[in-house]
Protein backbone atom coordinates (compact mmCIF):
# COMPACT_ATOMS: atom_id res chain seq x y z
CA UNK A 1 0.00 0.00 0.00
CA UNK A 2 1.33 3.61 -1.12
CA UNK A 3 1.71 6.47 0.95
CA UNK A 4 -0.19 9.41 0.61
CA UNK A 5 -0.59 12.97 2.18
CA UNK A 6 -3.81 14.18 2.99
CA UNK A 7 -5.48 16.62 0.48
CA UNK A 8 -7.85 17.86 3.14
CA UNK A 9 -9.81 19.83 0.48
CA UNK A 10 -11.11 17.44 -1.06
CA UNK A 11 -11.50 15.00 1.48
CA UNK A 12 -14.26 17.42 3.06
CA UNK A 13 -15.63 19.04 -0.04
CA UNK A 14 -15.99 16.12 -2.38
CA UNK A 15 -15.82 12.86 -0.95
CA UNK A 16 -15.74 10.95 -4.23
CA UNK A 17 -13.14 9.25 -4.24
CA UNK A 18 -11.53 10.46 -7.59
CA UNK A 19 -7.91 11.15 -6.90
CA UNK A 20 -6.72 15.02 -8.32
CA UNK A 21 -3.60 15.86 -9.45
CA UNK A 22 -1.40 18.84 -8.31
CA UNK A 23 -2.76 21.86 -8.19
CA UNK A 24 -0.99 24.30 -10.89
CA UNK A 25 0.85 27.29 -9.83
CA UNK A 26 -1.03 30.45 -8.30
CA UNK A 27 -3.12 31.69 -10.97
CA UNK A 28 -2.73 35.26 -9.71
CA UNK A 29 0.73 37.42 -9.09
CA UNK A 30 1.28 38.90 -5.51
CA UNK A 31 0.79 42.29 -7.66
CA UNK A 32 -2.46 41.46 -8.68
CA UNK A 33 -3.81 40.16 -5.38
CA UNK A 34 -2.39 43.56 -3.62
CA UNK A 35 -4.09 45.70 -6.64
CA UNK A 36 -7.99 43.47 -6.73
CA UNK A 37 -7.84 42.44 -10.15
CA UNK A 38 -6.45 40.92 -13.01
CA UNK A 39 -3.81 42.66 -15.32
CA UNK A 40 -5.05 40.08 -17.82
CA UNK A 41 -8.76 40.69 -18.41
CA UNK A 42 -11.47 43.41 -18.41
CA UNK A 43 -14.97 43.17 -18.62
CA UNK A 44 -17.24 45.49 -20.70
CA UNK A 45 -20.97 45.37 -21.62
CA UNK A 46 -21.99 46.27 -25.15
CA UNK A 47 -24.63 49.03 -25.78
CA UNK A 48 -27.98 47.50 -26.42
CA UNK A 49 -27.54 48.94 -30.12
CA UNK A 50 -23.88 48.08 -30.73
CA UNK A 51 -23.87 45.68 -33.71
CA UNK A 52 -21.97 43.02 -32.56
CA UNK A 53 -20.15 41.81 -35.69
CA UNK A 54 -18.66 45.49 -35.76
CA UNK A 55 -17.78 45.70 -32.25
CA UNK A 56 -15.96 42.46 -32.35
CA UNK A 57 -14.14 43.56 -35.20
CA UNK A 58 -13.31 47.17 -33.62
CA UNK A 59 -11.75 45.20 -30.55
CA UNK A 60 -9.72 42.68 -32.39
CA UNK A 61 -8.02 45.91 -34.63
CA UNK A 62 -7.56 46.97 -30.99
CA UNK A 63 -5.61 43.79 -30.63
CA UNK A 64 -7.90 42.62 -27.68
CA UNK A 65 -9.17 39.00 -27.67
CA UNK A 66 -12.77 38.08 -27.03
CA UNK A 67 -12.35 35.06 -24.28
CA UNK A 68 -15.74 35.00 -23.38
CA UNK A 69 -19.40 36.17 -23.79
CA UNK A 70 -22.19 36.02 -21.76
CA UNK A 71 -25.36 35.71 -23.43
CA UNK A 72 -27.65 35.44 -20.81
CA UNK A 73 -26.00 38.51 -18.92
CA UNK A 74 -27.10 40.88 -22.24
CA UNK A 75 -24.18 39.64 -24.35
CA UNK A 76 -21.25 40.86 -21.24
CA UNK A 77 -17.70 40.29 -22.61
CA UNK A 78 -14.33 39.30 -21.45
CA UNK A 79 -11.79 40.50 -23.05
CA UNK A 80 -8.07 40.19 -23.11
CA UNK A 81 -6.38 43.24 -22.73
CA UNK A 82 -4.25 44.81 -25.31
CA UNK A 83 -0.13 43.88 -25.66
CA UNK A 84 1.88 47.06 -24.12
CA UNK A 85 -1.88 48.65 -23.04
CA UNK A 86 -2.75 48.40 -18.85
CA UNK A 87 -5.52 47.50 -17.36
CA UNK A 88 -6.56 51.25 -16.51
CA UNK A 89 -5.81 52.91 -19.69
CA UNK A 90 -7.88 49.80 -21.63
CA UNK A 91 -10.42 50.45 -18.95
CA UNK A 92 -10.47 54.60 -19.97
CA UNK A 93 -10.01 53.98 -23.74
CA UNK A 94 -12.86 51.79 -23.94
CA UNK A 95 -15.26 53.81 -22.32
CA UNK A 96 -14.45 56.77 -24.16
CA UNK A 97 -15.29 54.77 -27.13
CA UNK A 98 -18.86 54.88 -26.64
CA UNK A 99 -19.33 51.32 -27.19
CA UNK A 100 -20.07 50.04 -23.99
CA UNK A 101 -22.67 50.69 -21.00
CA UNK A 102 -19.69 49.97 -18.45
CA UNK A 103 -16.35 48.85 -18.76
CA UNK A 104 -14.58 47.37 -15.34
CA UNK A 105 -11.58 45.62 -14.41
CA UNK A 106 -11.80 42.29 -13.62
CA UNK A 107 -11.76 41.57 -10.02
CA UNK A 108 -10.45 39.06 -7.78
CA UNK A 109 -12.74 37.92 -5.32
CA UNK A 110 -11.27 35.36 -2.55
CA UNK A 111 -13.28 32.44 -0.63
CA UNK A 112 -14.95 34.21 2.39
CA UNK A 113 -14.02 31.09 3.95
CA UNK A 114 -9.99 32.00 4.17
CA UNK A 115 -9.47 33.26 7.59
CA UNK A 116 -8.08 36.30 9.04
CA UNK A 117 -5.45 35.15 11.24
CA UNK A 118 -2.36 36.75 10.46
CA UNK A 119 0.11 34.23 10.53
CA UNK A 120 -2.01 32.45 7.33
CA UNK A 121 -2.74 35.30 5.89
CA UNK A 122 1.13 36.02 5.37
CA UNK A 123 1.87 32.51 4.21
CA UNK A 124 3.52 31.28 7.37
CA UNK A 125 1.36 28.03 7.35
CA UNK A 126 2.62 26.55 4.16
CA UNK A 127 0.61 22.83 4.74
CA UNK A 128 -2.67 24.62 4.78
CA UNK A 129 -2.15 26.79 1.34
CA UNK A 130 1.49 26.52 -0.13
CA UNK A 131 2.05 29.11 -2.73
CA UNK A 132 5.45 28.11 -3.35
CA UNK A 133 6.77 30.00 -0.19
CA UNK A 134 10.12 29.86 0.83
CA UNK A 135 11.23 27.20 -2.25
CA UNK A 136 8.10 25.02 -1.41
CA UNK A 137 5.61 23.48 -4.22
CA UNK A 138 3.12 25.31 -5.25
CA UNK A 139 -0.36 22.84 -3.84
CA UNK A 140 1.67 21.05 -2.03
CA UNK A 141 -0.58 21.58 1.04
CA UNK A 142 -3.72 19.97 2.36
CA UNK A 143 -5.98 22.23 0.08
CA UNK A 144 -7.38 23.38 3.75
CA UNK A 145 -9.60 26.59 2.02
CA UNK A 146 -11.55 24.38 -0.09
CA UNK A 147 -12.61 22.55 2.42
CA UNK A 148 -13.37 25.72 4.67
CA UNK A 149 -15.61 26.86 1.96
CA UNK A 150 -17.88 23.53 3.08
CA UNK A 151 -16.63 23.07 6.72
CA UNK A 152 -14.72 25.45 9.47
CA UNK A 153 -16.61 24.75 12.10
CA UNK A 154 -16.02 21.24 14.03
CA UNK A 155 -17.31 22.41 17.49
CA UNK A 156 -19.18 19.94 18.23
CA UNK A 157 -16.45 17.42 18.18
CA UNK A 158 -14.02 16.31 21.39
CA UNK A 159 -10.41 16.12 20.65
CA UNK A 160 -8.77 14.09 23.18
CA UNK A 161 -4.48 15.57 22.82
CA UNK A 162 -3.13 12.97 24.64
CA UNK A 163 0.56 14.78 25.39
CA UNK A 164 2.10 17.25 27.40
CA UNK A 165 -0.42 19.48 28.82
CA UNK A 166 -1.89 22.79 26.94
CA UNK A 167 -0.89 26.20 27.98
CA UNK A 168 -5.36 26.69 28.87
CA UNK A 169 -4.61 30.61 28.24
CA UNK A 170 -3.45 30.54 24.77
CA UNK A 171 -5.40 33.24 22.75
CA UNK A 172 -5.54 30.79 19.96
CA UNK A 173 -6.54 27.67 22.45
CA UNK A 174 -8.33 29.05 25.29
CA UNK A 175 -11.50 30.04 23.13
CA UNK A 176 -11.50 26.05 21.55
CA UNK A 177 -11.13 24.43 25.12
CA UNK A 178 -13.22 21.47 25.46
CA UNK A 179 -15.34 22.58 29.35
CA UNK A 180 -16.16 19.41 31.41
CA UNK A 181 -20.34 19.80 31.81
CA UNK A 182 -19.96 17.70 35.02
CA UNK A 183 -17.35 19.79 36.62
CA UNK A 184 -18.12 23.30 38.71
CA UNK A 185 -16.58 26.45 37.18
CA UNK A 186 -13.50 26.34 34.28
CA UNK A 187 -9.88 27.39 35.39
CA UNK A 188 -10.62 30.98 37.13
CA UNK A 189 -13.39 29.24 39.00
CA UNK A 190 -11.47 26.35 40.86
CA UNK A 191 -13.25 25.00 43.83
CA UNK A 192 -11.04 22.01 44.94
CA UNK A 193 -13.84 19.86 44.58
CA UNK A 194 -14.27 16.21 42.73
CA UNK A 195 -17.19 17.53 41.64
CA UNK A 196 -17.98 14.40 39.33
CA UNK A 197 -16.53 11.58 41.52
CA UNK A 198 -13.90 10.43 39.02
CA UNK A 199 -10.90 10.42 41.10
CA UNK A 200 -10.02 14.21 39.38
CA UNK A 201 -10.23 17.43 41.05
CA UNK A 202 -11.18 20.68 39.11
CA UNK A 203 -11.24 18.80 35.60
CA UNK A 204 -12.86 21.49 34.17
CA UNK A 205 -10.93 21.46 31.08
CA UNK A 206 -8.91 18.13 31.35
CA UNK A 207 -6.85 15.66 33.41
CA UNK A 208 -3.05 15.53 34.45
CA UNK A 209 -2.55 12.25 34.72
CA UNK A 210 1.44 12.56 36.24
CA UNK A 211 -0.49 13.43 39.73
CA UNK A 212 -2.24 10.80 41.75
CA UNK A 213 -6.13 10.46 41.61
CA UNK A 214 -8.12 12.61 44.72
CA UNK A 215 -4.75 15.04 44.44
CA UNK A 216 -4.91 18.62 44.32
CA UNK A 217 -3.40 19.76 40.51
CA UNK A 218 -4.28 16.37 38.86
CA UNK A 219 -7.27 17.81 36.97
CA UNK A 220 -5.12 20.99 35.67
CA UNK A 221 -3.71 19.89 32.64
CA UNK A 222 -0.49 22.66 32.36
CA UNK A 223 1.87 22.18 29.25
CA UNK A 224 5.28 21.43 31.16
CA UNK A 225 7.41 21.10 27.80
CA UNK A 226 5.26 23.19 24.84
CA UNK A 227 4.71 19.73 23.01
CA UNK A 228 1.32 19.23 23.48
CA UNK A 229 0.17 23.12 22.80
CA UNK A 230 2.11 23.25 19.52
CA UNK A 231 0.16 19.85 18.54
CA UNK A 232 -2.99 20.99 19.62
CA UNK A 233 -2.91 24.30 17.42
CA UNK A 234 -2.27 22.50 14.74
CA UNK A 235 -5.36 20.83 14.99
CA UNK A 236 -7.58 23.29 16.22
CA UNK A 237 -6.15 26.92 16.67
CA UNK A 238 -8.87 29.26 16.66
CA UNK A 239 -9.50 30.78 12.80
CA UNK A 240 -10.85 33.68 11.76
CA UNK A 241 -10.33 35.82 14.73
CA UNK A 242 -7.50 37.93 13.73
CA UNK A 243 -5.10 36.73 15.97
CA UNK A 244 -2.05 34.44 15.37
CA UNK A 245 -2.56 31.10 13.71
CA UNK A 246 -5.50 28.78 12.49
CA UNK A 247 -5.85 25.16 12.77
CA UNK A 248 -7.28 22.87 10.65
CA UNK A 249 -10.54 22.78 12.26
CA UNK A 250 -11.38 27.00 13.07
CA UNK A 251 -13.89 25.60 16.08
CA UNK A 252 -13.04 22.60 17.60
CA UNK A 253 -13.32 21.00 21.32
CA UNK A 254 -9.96 20.37 22.33
CA UNK A 255 -9.27 17.98 25.36
CA UNK A 256 -5.93 18.50 26.88
CA UNK A 257 -5.20 15.15 28.75
CA UNK A 258 -1.34 14.99 30.14
CA UNK A 259 1.06 12.33 30.61
CA UNK A 260 4.41 13.46 29.12
CA UNK A 261 6.60 14.86 32.31
CA UNK A 262 9.07 18.09 31.27
CA UNK A 263 11.16 15.43 29.69
CA UNK A 264 8.97 14.57 27.17
CA UNK A 265 8.43 11.04 28.45
CA UNK A 266 5.48 9.43 30.20
CA UNK A 267 4.21 5.81 31.52
CA UNK A 268 1.94 3.51 29.47
CA UNK A 269 -0.60 3.15 32.84
CA UNK A 270 -0.85 7.21 32.89
CA UNK A 271 -1.50 6.93 28.95
CA UNK A 272 -3.90 4.13 29.69
CA UNK A 273 -5.31 6.43 32.17
CA UNK A 274 -5.74 9.37 29.71
CA UNK A 275 -7.69 7.07 27.06
CA UNK A 276 -9.95 5.78 29.92
CA UNK A 277 -10.85 9.28 30.48
CA UNK A 278 -11.06 10.14 26.55
CA UNK A 279 -14.00 7.17 26.45
CA UNK A 280 -15.77 8.55 29.58
CA UNK A 281 -16.12 11.87 28.36
CA UNK A 282 -17.35 10.88 24.79
CA UNK A 283 -13.88 11.94 22.72
CA UNK A 284 -14.40 11.63 19.31
CA UNK A 285 -10.90 11.28 18.18
CA UNK A 286 -8.07 11.18 20.30
CA UNK A 287 -5.05 12.55 18.95
CA UNK A 288 -1.57 10.61 19.93
CA UNK A 289 1.38 12.64 18.74
CA UNK A 290 4.42 10.01 20.41
CA UNK A 291 5.48 6.44 20.33
CA UNK A 292 7.94 3.82 21.35
CA UNK A 293 9.34 0.44 20.38
CA UNK A 294 7.45 -2.14 22.95
CA UNK A 295 4.04 -3.43 22.56
CA UNK A 296 1.93 -3.27 25.32
CA UNK A 297 -1.27 -5.63 25.61
CA UNK A 298 -2.47 -2.73 28.56
CA UNK A 299 -2.34 -0.07 25.86
CA UNK A 300 -3.62 -2.30 22.96
CA UNK A 301 -6.54 -3.37 24.97
CA UNK A 302 -7.22 0.47 25.95
CA UNK A 303 -6.91 1.45 22.25
CA UNK A 304 -9.30 -1.47 21.22
CA UNK A 305 -11.55 -0.25 24.07
CA UNK A 306 -11.27 2.96 22.74
CA UNK A 307 -12.26 1.19 19.23
CA UNK A 308 -15.47 -0.39 20.12
CA UNK A 309 -17.18 3.38 21.32
CA UNK A 310 -15.84 4.17 17.71
CA UNK A 311 -13.02 6.41 18.64
CA UNK A 312 -10.22 6.99 15.72
CA UNK A 313 -7.06 7.60 17.18
CA UNK A 314 -4.22 9.43 14.90
CA UNK A 315 -0.68 8.23 15.75
CA UNK A 316 2.27 9.84 14.61
CA UNK A 317 4.78 7.53 12.96
CA UNK A 318 8.20 8.09 14.00
CA UNK A 319 11.23 10.33 13.12
CA UNK A 320 13.61 7.56 13.28
CA UNK A 321 13.99 7.25 9.09
CA UNK A 322 13.06 3.49 9.95
CA UNK A 323 10.47 0.82 8.10
CA UNK A 324 7.77 0.88 10.81
CA UNK A 325 6.95 -3.05 8.79
CA UNK A 326 10.18 -3.93 10.17
CA UNK A 327 10.97 -1.65 13.19
CA UNK A 328 7.93 -1.60 15.20
CA UNK A 329 6.68 1.66 16.40
CA UNK A 330 3.60 1.67 18.98
CA UNK A 331 0.96 2.70 19.30
CA UNK A 332 1.03 3.74 15.42
CA UNK A 333 1.69 -0.14 14.69
CA UNK A 334 -1.18 -1.88 16.83
CA UNK A 335 -3.30 -3.98 14.28
CA UNK A 336 -6.46 -1.91 15.09
CA UNK A 337 -9.03 -0.53 12.80
CA UNK A 338 -9.47 2.62 14.31
CA UNK A 339 -5.59 3.60 14.30
CA UNK A 340 -4.35 5.93 11.36
CA UNK A 341 -0.80 5.90 10.79
CA UNK A 342 0.51 9.33 9.74
CA UNK A 343 4.32 10.27 7.86
CA UNK A 344 6.16 13.29 7.58
CA UNK A 345 5.80 15.97 4.43
CA UNK A 346 7.89 18.63 3.65
CA UNK A 347 6.77 21.85 1.83
CA UNK A 348 7.81 20.15 -1.92
CA UNK A 349 5.34 17.45 -0.85
CA UNK A 350 8.76 15.01 -0.77
CA UNK A 351 8.85 12.78 2.55
CA UNK A 352 11.32 14.30 5.53
CA UNK A 353 14.60 12.43 5.65
CA UNK A 354 13.55 11.86 9.00
CA UNK A 355 10.10 10.79 8.89
CA UNK A 356 9.55 6.93 9.59
CA UNK A 357 7.80 4.75 6.46
CA UNK A 358 5.91 1.60 5.79
CA UNK A 359 4.16 0.06 3.22
CA UNK A 360 1.90 -2.10 5.28
CA UNK A 361 1.49 0.01 8.61
CA UNK A 362 1.33 3.75 7.57
CA UNK A 363 -2.11 4.69 6.28
CA UNK A 364 -1.00 8.32 4.83
CA UNK A 365 1.78 11.31 5.01
CA UNK A 366 0.81 15.09 5.89
CA UNK A 367 2.77 18.51 6.22
CA UNK A 368 4.96 17.87 9.75
CA UNK A 369 7.92 20.11 8.46
CA UNK A 370 8.18 23.91 9.25
CA UNK A 371 5.22 23.71 10.45
CA UNK A 372 3.82 26.81 12.24
CA UNK A 373 2.78 26.04 15.92
CA UNK A 374 1.30 27.82 19.35
CA UNK A 375 3.98 28.19 22.16
CA UNK A 376 3.38 27.36 25.64
CA UNK A 377 6.02 30.07 26.29
CA UNK A 378 3.55 33.12 26.14
CA UNK A 379 -0.14 33.53 25.45
CA UNK A 380 0.35 35.36 22.59
CA UNK A 381 3.61 33.67 21.06
CA UNK A 382 4.17 30.95 18.14
CA UNK A 383 7.10 28.44 17.16
CA UNK A 384 8.33 26.23 14.12
CA UNK A 385 8.62 22.72 14.55
CA UNK A 386 9.23 19.92 12.49
CA UNK A 387 8.34 15.89 12.99
CA UNK A 388 5.66 13.15 12.60
CA UNK A 389 4.42 14.88 15.74
CA UNK A 390 3.14 17.64 13.83
CA UNK A 391 1.89 15.39 11.08
CA UNK A 392 -0.57 13.42 12.59
CA UNK A 393 -2.80 17.08 13.99
CA UNK A 394 -3.16 17.69 10.43
CA UNK A 395 -5.07 15.03 10.05
CA UNK A 396 -6.68 14.85 13.35
CA UNK A 397 -7.98 18.37 12.21
CA UNK A 398 -9.64 16.54 9.39
CA UNK A 399 -11.08 14.03 10.73
CA UNK A 400 -13.05 16.42 13.15
CA UNK A 401 -14.35 18.63 9.88
CA UNK A 402 -15.35 15.06 8.36
CA UNK A 403 -16.44 13.95 11.46
CA UNK A 404 -19.02 16.82 12.17
CA UNK A 405 -19.98 16.74 8.22
CA UNK A 406 -20.88 13.47 8.68
CA UNK A 407 -21.61 12.56 12.29
CA UNK A 408 -23.41 9.02 11.48
CA UNK A 409 -20.72 8.27 10.09
CA UNK A 410 -19.05 4.78 10.91
CA UNK A 411 -15.79 5.51 12.44
CA UNK A 412 -14.37 3.29 9.45
CA UNK A 413 -16.63 5.15 6.86
CA UNK A 414 -14.83 8.50 8.48
CA UNK A 415 -11.33 6.86 7.56
CA UNK A 416 -11.99 5.55 4.45
CA UNK A 417 -13.45 9.54 3.72
CA UNK A 418 -9.95 10.58 4.32
CA UNK A 419 -8.13 7.85 2.14
CA UNK A 420 -10.25 7.73 -0.90
CA UNK A 421 -9.65 11.43 -1.21
CA UNK A 422 -5.34 11.73 -1.04
CA UNK A 423 -3.29 12.86 -3.73
CA UNK A 424 -0.98 9.92 -4.55
CA UNK A 425 2.81 11.65 -5.23
CA UNK A 426 5.71 9.51 -6.76
CA UNK A 427 7.84 10.38 -3.94
CA UNK A 428 5.80 8.30 -1.27
CA UNK A 429 5.06 5.18 -3.75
Amino acid sequence: MPLYRVALGVAACLFTGTLFAQDPAPRFSAAEIQQGFSNRTILAQARDNAPLAELAASEAREGMRLRRSHEGLRGLRVLETAAGETVAQTVERLRASGRYEFVEPDYIVKADASPTDPRFLAGDQWALRNTGQSGGKAGADIRAEEAWNIQSNAGNVIVAVIDSGLRLSHEDLAPNLWTNPDESGGIRNLNQVDDDANGYIDDAHGINALIAPNTNGNGLPTDGIGHGTAVASVIGAAGNNGLGMTGVAWNVSLMPLRFLDNSGYGLISDEVECINYAIAKKAVLINASFGGATFSQALFDALKRARDVGIIVVCSAGNDTENNDLSPHYPSGYLLDNIVSVANTTRTDALSTTSDFGAGLIELAAPGTAILTASAAGNNLYQTLSGTSFSAPMVTGALALLKSKFPSDHYRETINRLLRSVDPTPALA
